[in-house]
This record gives structure tokens, C-alpha cells and sequence, in this order.
């Protein structure tokens, strides 16, 4: 993985193919609402995240990019039951400086694991609750998490 050079601009080196493969499965499983894929997809593209960011040829300093895993992967984590792949979301922005402004994000992830779970036994038990049933069931204040959860 050396860092490439194209009309004297250094380019930093990229994630292995398989993180983009997985990439495109988690982005048309969230397209298609095959939420499962999805977190599969996320859940497969952490080891690669991981092994690229500790390459040392990758500048951290340079590094200005969006990780999916540590946004609509975490959610599809939490929508499907998957602690394992979040758990290792703190890991990965602990151990990379260059992520720490992420850790709140990652954060939130166990909390929508927990909304997620909260959500399904209302609507199992409770069919036909609106949003606002939901914010009080929930005991939380504003009820846009949840209703993104539901959704």
C-alpha cells in the first residue's frame, strides 16, 4: 500500500477492495431496506478499516474522510442486534487519534441498540402507537430518535 504520486500530488493510500465491496453491500442493503445485509456489510468492512488505518504509510494528518461505519454503520448495527460490531466501534476511535471528534457518534450507538430493542416490544405489544406513545413508552424527551429507529 505506497502512497501514490499523479501530477506531483501525493494521493494517500486507500482501504483494500474489500472494504469497497463491502461498502457497496452496505450502501444497496440500505437502499433496498435489507437491513441485515447491511449490517453484515458493516460488520465485514471494521477488520479492513482497521488494518488500513494502521497502515503506516496512511498520513493521518491528511486524513479528511467520512467512515461510514462510524455513522449509518452503527446504526445498522444497532437496528439489527449486532454488539460485537459496535463494541469494536470505540475500540477503533480510541485507538486512532484522528477519529476522536467520532467517539460521541459511536457513543450513541448503544443507546439506539438499546431504543431499537425498546422500539420492536412496543410495536409487538402495542400495534398502532404513535410517535408520541412511543416518546412517553421510551421515557425520553424528544421522540426523533425513536421515530428514525421505527422508520
Amino acid at each position: 500500500m505506497a502512497e501514490t504520486v499523479e501530477a506531483g500530488v501525493a494521493i494517500p493510500n486507500l482501504p483494500a477492495k474489500a472494504y469497497f465491496k463491502a461498502l457497496d453491500l452496505l450502501s444497496r442493503g440500505m437502499s433496498d431496506c435489507d437491513y441485515r445485509t447491511a449490517a453484515a456489510a458493516a460488520h465485514a468492512r471494521l477488520p479492513n478499516l482497521k488494518d488500513w488505518l494502521s497502515n503506516p504509510d496512511v498520513v493521518q494528518d491528511r486524513l479528511d474522510i467520512r467512515i461510514p461505519e462510524l455513522a449509518e454503520s452503527g446504526t445498522m448495527m444497532a437496528i439489527m442486534a449486532d454488539p460485537m460490531g459496535l463494541s469494536e466501534l470505540p475500540d477503533l476511535v480510541q485507538k486512532f487519534k484522528h477519529l476522536a471528534d467520532c467517539r460521541e457518534a459511536t457513543d450513541a450507538h448503544f443507546e439506539d441498540l438499546n431504543l431499537f430493542i425498546r422500539n420492536r416490544r412496543i410495536v409487538r405489544q402495542k400495534s398502532g402507537t404513535l410517535i408520541n406513545g412511543f416518546k412517553e413508552e421510551l421515557d425520553i424527551e424528544y421522540g426523533h430518535r425513536a421515530a428514525g429507529l421505527i422508520s
